[in-house]
């Protein structure tokens, strides 16, 4: 049993490897004694995955033909036992996956599908709307055997980091003369093919200010993508800009402070990992697949918007579903959790 090896393959980004932690530490609880290897094409994931003690080898390749041939003949070289293609794969084209297992010759290939199971798959699992992405990979992980796993055992995304990097996150509240624990961090934007997830940056602009009159510090994280609507708003609210700074010195900062709150943005799976307190808007998203996973995370919905879940709006779609999210009702479903004492 000490011998089996598993292969993780996973091809999209850094808040779907996130999602993938739990399975992760699910395989380590179950089968201490096995190899778990990560099998990449995105070179970020790879970078992050490298400071984590999750995999024993991390093996990350181009996407072009040449590239992914060579890395394919090197895997195969390791006759591993299990191919596991993690939730966040596109179920609805299993074709490349389900070849890419079958040519490293693994002995089980696990992935899922949409419309027809993959033939190269050895066991395949359906994908389902529904069923978040973090309980779809556990799920992927279970097709090894048939061991039960105990109800009231939960595993929840987790990073660790280095002493230099909890340096930087205690250094950069000090600096600032700011306390972490009065401290609410906000992520107005998204990336640019998630924009018609956002609020607006008046609505976050107004929400800051109410919040900061209840005594709360406010800091405003940006990536590139909405480096100027982030500058305006941390300008227009007198909160702190964090930016331009490595993923794990953003964690680290995060990981300090009292909540986060942000519009279905990628980085709530970051904030999940820093065991914090969520507060996510969402409209055309769908929470039940990609909310954020953690022991305190609240969803605030326009219910009162026939419109739900579309995942992508039509043309003529006229996002009722984020632009009637008032700021009156989101403040108070923010303000009424931020008292609450933590779970």
């Amino acid at each position: 049993m000490s011998n089996k090896k598993v292969l993780i393959s996973h091809t999209f980004g850094i808040g779907d490897i996130i999602m993938a932690i739990p399975m992760l530490k699910y395989l380590r609880h179950t089968y201490p004694d096995y190899q778990i290897d990560l099998f990449t094409t995105n070179k970020a994931v790879a970078s992050l995955m490298q400071t984590q003690t999750y995999f024993n080898n991390i093996y990350s390749s181009a996407r072009s033909p040449k590239s992914l041939l060579a890395t394919i003949l090197f895997l195969r070289k390791r006759k591993y036992d299990y191919y596991i293609v993690t939730a966040a794969s596109n179920a609805s084209k299993p074709i490349k996956h389900g070849l890419i297992s079958w040519l490293i010759h693994a002995k089980q290939r696990f992935g899922e599908y949409v419309n027809k199971p993959m033939p190269l798959y050895t066991k395949n699992q359906k994908f389902s709307q529904e069923t978040h992405k973090v309980q779809s990979n556990i799920n992927l992980a279970k097709l090894i055997s048939e061991q039960a796993m105990p109800e009231d055992l939960i595993f929840y995304p987790e990073l660790t980091i280095d002493k230099k990097t909890e340096t930087f996150g205690q250094e950069w509240y000090h600096i600032r003369e700011l306390n972490p624990k009065k401290t609410l961090i906000f992520h107005i934007g998204s990336s640019s093919g998630g924009k018609h997830r956002r609020w607006s940056q008046e609505n976050f602009t107004k929400l800051i200010l109410r919040l900061r009159q209840d005594g709360w510090q406010t800091v405003v994280v940006s990536g590139e993508d909405e480096f100027e609507e982030s500058q305006l708003v941390a300008q227009a609210t007198s909160s702190s800009l964090l930016c331009h700074q490595t993923l794990l010195e953003v964690f680290s900062v995060l990981k300090r402070a009292h909540a986060f709150i942000n519009a279905d943005s990628g980085l709530s799976h970051l904030a999940s990992a820093a065991s914090i307190k969520i507060f996510s808007l969402f409209g055309p998203g769908d929470e039940r697949k990609t909310g954020p996973y953690a022991k305190e995370s609240y969803i605030i919905r326009n219910t009162s918007s026939s419109c739900q879940r579309c995942l992508y709006p039509s043309k003529h779609c006229t996002m009722e579903c984020m632009r009637g999210l008032g700021v009156d009702y989101v403040y108070q479903q923010i303000k009424s959790r931020l008292q609450e004492k933590s779970k």
